[in-house]
């Protein structure tokens, strides 16, 4: 058997295979058995069958056969001879049975990246020290107190800062509608009828509110906001926009006084001290997560800057996509208006590509990383995750495991273990540096 490997740029390669006629002849055979065993021909018997008959009644399957056996035995040794990664066919052409005997096609192969992993037994990571203490837990219970705020109108004096004032308003940029100057707006950007707007510094727009100061119950005022350079829709940054006010009412919001028949009211049979106890609990373990988090992120932030290697670009391709229909699939669920995703079509698939080159980069990493450390997928983690998918999506575990056997989805939820147990393994040695709330993370 004769091969010809040429490896390429962005982990593909071509092997140009010629097979002897002797190897050819000793595969046909083996084929023509197979066809001759199990092949059912009326007027004769199974097994029974002449060979000129099986190979005249059935000669394009056995080519078929022959060619399969031929290139995927071609492939194994030159796999094996060549120290070849594969992840993927692309196609097989020129496949010639010359009168010689001999068999040769061009196979387009993608091969996996060679990694070359750096020193990851310690990776350095940096994290805010924070103690859950009083403070943190009276800033909860004061969340708490605005969710079961009542509101009362104002009418002895006129808006504030820290009041609500209820609102309608539409802009304009230039003397037009911001829907006629500007292609796709966020609506919210528009026009809104009854409105209700906290006046801070935070509300709706930057000066937004700071215009509104003074003004009474019933009255009309012009406001004018300017977009900042970092505003989301690229077309809309460092625009000045008029808005139209009209305010319809003052509201004063009023919160309930912190004590244990507040505390009834959020959890039946619960004191005060007992709540305070809870959501420490809940801080505790929200802090955990975040801390869980940063440590991942920058586990993958160092990953990524210590490993260089080229990448698949059909596989980034297909997560790209699969990036860009979650972030549009999530964006409606929070109710984004179709016009406003449509907007945001260029931003959304610029970071869709970069954060799909960051994860197929790292599960590459990741996968390697399992394989240095010997880290298996059991057959009962993958039944579990299985399990817990069919609850999931409320299917039958029987008809969820058929439907990934034929997506090929079991392989897939056992790559999601292994890289997630590479993953927890980095996590369980980091090397921590803390530093305190507020400050910068310190320089390496």
């Amino acid at each position: 058997m004769n091969f010809q490997l040429e490896r390429l740029p962005d982990c593909k390669a071509t092997l140009q295979v010629e097979i002897p006629k002797e190897t050819v002849a000793t595969e046909r055979a083996i084929v023509l058995g197979t066809f001759a065993s199990q092949a059912k021909v009326p007027g004769f018997r199974k097994g029974k069958i002449p060979s000129q008959i099986i190979e005249q009644r059935f000669a394009d399957q056995i080519k078929a056969e022959l060619e399969e056996r031929l290139i995927n035995s071609a492939i194994r040794q030159a796999a094996k001879d060549e120290d070849l990664d594969l992840l993927s066919i692309g196609g097989i052409t020129n496949q010639t049975f010359p009168e010689d005997g001999t068999f040769s096609c061009m196979v387009k192969l993608t091969t996996n990246p060679k990694v070359d992993l750096p020193d990851y037994s310690k990776i350095p990571v940096r994290l805010p020290r924070m103690e859950i203490g009083e403070e943190q837990v009276g800033q909860s219970l004061e969340r708490l107190r605005e969710r079961y705020a009542t509101f009362s109108d104002v009418e002895e004096r006129n808006l504030q800062m820290g009041d609500f004032a209820v609102l309608s308003y539409e802009g304009s940029i230039d003397g037009k509608p911001v829907d006629e100057a500007v292609e796709n707006p966020p609506a919210s950007l528009v026009k809104a009828a009854t409105q209700w707007v906290k006046m801070d510094e935070e509300g709706f727009l930057p000066g937004f509110c700071n215009g509104l100061v003074d003004a009474a119950a019933g009255e009309t005022r012009e406001v004018t906001v300017v977009l900042d350079e970092d505003f989301s829709v690229e077309s809309l940054r460092n625009t000045e926009i008029l808005y139209q006010v009209e305010i319809t009412a003052v509201k004063e919001q009023e919160l309930p006084e912190l004590n244990d028949a507040f505390a009834e009211k959020l959890d039946a049979g619960k004191t005060l001290d007992e709540i305070k106890e809870v959501i420490h609990e809940q801080l505790a373990q929200e802090w955990e997560g975040q801390i869980h988090s940063q440590k991942v992120n920058q586990i993958v932030a160092y990953l990524d800057e210590q490993c260089d290697f080229e990448l698949p670009p059909e596989m980034i391709a297909e997560e790209t996509q699969s990036r860009v229909n979650e972030i549009a699939a999530d964006a409606q669920k929070r109710g984004m208006p179709e016009s406003e995703i449509l907007a945001l079509q260029d931003e959304i698939v610029e970071n869709a590509s970069r954060q799909a080159k960051l994860n197929v980069k790292t599960a590459f990493i990741l996968d390697n990383i399992a394989e240095q450390e010997k880290i298996d997928a059991s057959n009962d983690e993958v039944s579990n995750a299985i399990m817990n998918m069919a609850a999931q999506q409320g299917k039958a575990p029987k008809k969820l495991i058929k439907e990934l056997q034929q997506s090929e989805g079991i392989g897939r939820i056992r790559h999601n273990i292994l890289t997630q147990k590479a993953l927890t393994h980095l996590v369980e040695n980091v090397e921590i540096t803390e530093f305190e709330p507020g400050e910068e993370a310190p320089a390496e």
